[in-house]
């Protein structure tokens, strides 16, 4: 089984790094975009999301409209300052956790897709439970 991922934000070194950490410990697809369109289907496990998109404000449209969509999905922040207000009004908002871009620690987000990863295993093996009485 695989993590659906999709990252959120202009930064194509970081995205680069975040794959290449990711990709030798998980089994993760991550898709990548600049900007959350209509276009893009929220149909992931797990969010990257920048914390400077339009001045922080679009960050939070974000975080809200996955978290609308579903309230069971891992949303991490890719933050470079700690503007402690700002940051304040993230986890308010619902985040999971933050990635440091300065001094990246994947363990935290690792964690979160090896969580989502059980959890879906689970899911796929009560569905097919599910489907033997039915």
């Amino acid at each position: 089984m695989t993590i659906k991922m999709l990252m959120i934000d202009d930064d194509a070194k970081f995205y680069k790094t975040l794959k290449s950490h990711l990709s030798t410990t998980v089994d993760c697809s991550i898709e990548w975009y600049r900007e959350l369109d209509d276009k893009v289907a929220l149909e992931h496990d797990v969010y990257v999301v920048g914390n400077h998109l339009n001045g922080g404000t679009r960050t939070l449209e974000i975080i809200k409209q996955v978290l609308e969509n579903d309230p069971t999905s891992m949303v991490y922040v890719i933050s470079q300052n700690g503007d402690y207000d700002f940051l304040k009004s993230l986890f308010k908002a619902g985040v999971s956790g933050f990635l440091d871009k300065n001094q990246l620690d994947v363990e935290p987000l690792l964690k979160a897709c090896k969580k989502t990863l059980r959890n879906k295993k689970r899911l796929t093996k009560l569905s097919s439970r599910l489907d033997a009485i039915s």
